[in-house]
């Protein structure tokens, strides 16, 4: 590739080649465009990061997450009340390279450690990046292009105009041409446009990600969800980190196991805008609901020893799983709504849950026995556990009641019934919780 260049620039600066056009977007090399009906000689143009000639693909809710996480991050230094970072705040570009040679080469000067560049700049990479430093530069040009509000997705916060508006003044004094504070690294190539193609190709797609599990393990703090997660196995020994998969994504049938971190904070992320409320807000009744998950669970695995801490053997666990959904990974998403929504009702209502007997007959119950259709007879009934799920092979009788909530009719090629499969998806976790409260007796 030649020389590959690392320099530094600040954020006002980024922004002001961006509004005079020295830097462009490469729909072809990089994301192309919103949308499948673009002129197909718009893919060999280049365009300004703000054209309205065009909509690229860049999508603007997360380049105003990513503006605002650096507002909060310059805050936290501040002393602010978040704990965010930005780890990969750099951008990258290519001076394009002329095939035809017409264009001159960038010229390094040694001595003055400067970069002379008579080309157009294109962006390779990073264009989130370069959008987002784009909005921080206008918002505090003009407050008026400032959205009312920015949803950080992964944190469940909110940040309004306002508050936007607060971060970029006192006390924080955002400046973007701080050559301290608002300074980043410019990683600069020179290649022709279409080795920008293979470049791009080998960041986004040769690139391989870390599983999920790694990913939360590696970075504990970084959403609610996961933050909540980590309390609990602080808190638990159910719970306990030996207990949890953390490593990969699955539970090999050698592992004794409980669940993954992935399946908890899956589990977490529907209140995670209550959470990150809780413990910014109110840490000690966040410790309290933390406390509470802790309990509730404690209770489930009276019923279910399977779900004891250290005794079980990964026999006894894959044993539970084959037969019942008592400690089925579906399981725990309707079990955490639970969980959280008793304690806030009992929050509301100002009683103590450590005195409430409710929480614990319902989970009674979701333990005991159902009355169903008996599958030889439709003119008796039989009890069979709540929990009990189809095991064809040994002969035992699951809980219809299952069927069309979390089991899911599965057809052959020509239409006829197959059995059923377990399906887990948002409106399927969503009939499981409101089966369990129906059959807990609990008042929600």
């Amino acid at each position: 590739l030649g020389d590959i260049y690392k320099g530094v620039t600040t954020i006002g600066e980024l922004a002001e080649d961006l509004n005079k056009g020295l830097i462009q977007y490469a729909p072809k090399y990089q994301r192309g465009f919103k949308g499948a009906d673009a002129d197909p000689s718009d893919h060999e143009r280049l365009f300004k990061i703000d054209t309205k000639e065009v909509v690229l693909n860049i999508h603007r809710n997360r380049a105003a997450q990513i503006a605002a996480k650096y507002l909060l991050a310059r805050s936290d230094e501040n002393g602010g009340v978040h704990t965010k970072k930005l780890y990969n705040p750099n951008v990258i570009w290519n001076v394009r390279k002329d095939p035809a040679g017409r264009e001159k080469e960038p010229i390094y000067d040694a001595r003055e450690e400067e970069l002379i560049i008579y080309s157009l700049i294109t962006i390779p990479d990073s264009g989130h990046r370069h959008y987002a430093y784009w909005l921080l530069h206008t918002w505090n040009s003009d407050h008026e292009t400032i959205p009312s509000k920015v949803e950080i997705e992964t944190d469940g916060l909110t940040l309004t105009r306002e508050e936007i508006e607060d971060l970029l003044g006192t006390p924080y004094d955002f400046d973007p041409f701080d050559e301290e504070k608002s300074q980043m690294f410019v990683e600069i190539y020179n290649m022709l446009p279409e080795e920008e193609g293979y470049f791009f190709d080998e960041l986004n797609d040769d690139s391989k990600k870390p599983g999920t599990a790694r990913s939360i393990d590696m970075n504990r703090t970084k959403e609610p969800s996961r933050r909540f997660v980590y309390k609990l196995i602080e808190c638990s020994p159910i719970f306990a980190e030996v207990e949890i998969q953390t490593m990969s994504n699955t539970i090999s049938q050698a592992s004794r196991k409980l669940t993954t971190n992935g399946t908890m904070d899956a589990a977490a992320k529907p209140f995670a805008k209550r959470l990150f409320e809780l413990e910014t807000e109110y840490p000690q009744e966040y410790k309290d609901l933390v406390n509470f998950f802790c309990a509730f669970f404690a209770e489930w695995a009276k019923l279910y020893p399977e779900w004891q801490p250290l005794v079980p053997s990964a026999d006894d666990r894959h044993s539970l799983r084959a037969r019942s959904f008592a400690l089925s990974n579906i399981m725990f998403h309707p079990f955490f709504r639970l969980a959280h929504s008793l304690w806030e009702k009992y929050r509301e209502a100002g009683t103590d849950w450590k005195a409430e007997s409710e929480w614990k007959d319902g989970l009674a119950l979701l333990a005991g026995d159902v009355e169903i259709k008996d599958p030889a007879d439709d003119t008796k009934t039989i009890k069979v556990p709540l929990m009990a799920r189809d095991v064809e092979e040994e002969g035992i009788i699951g809980n219809s009641d299952w069927h069309g909530k979390i089991l899911i009719q599965r057809l052959d090629q020509d239409g006829n019934e197959k059995g059923w499969s377990l399906s887990s998806t948002r409106q399927t976790r969503d009939a499981a919780y409101h089966y369990l409260v129906q059959k807990s007796e609990v008042k929600l």
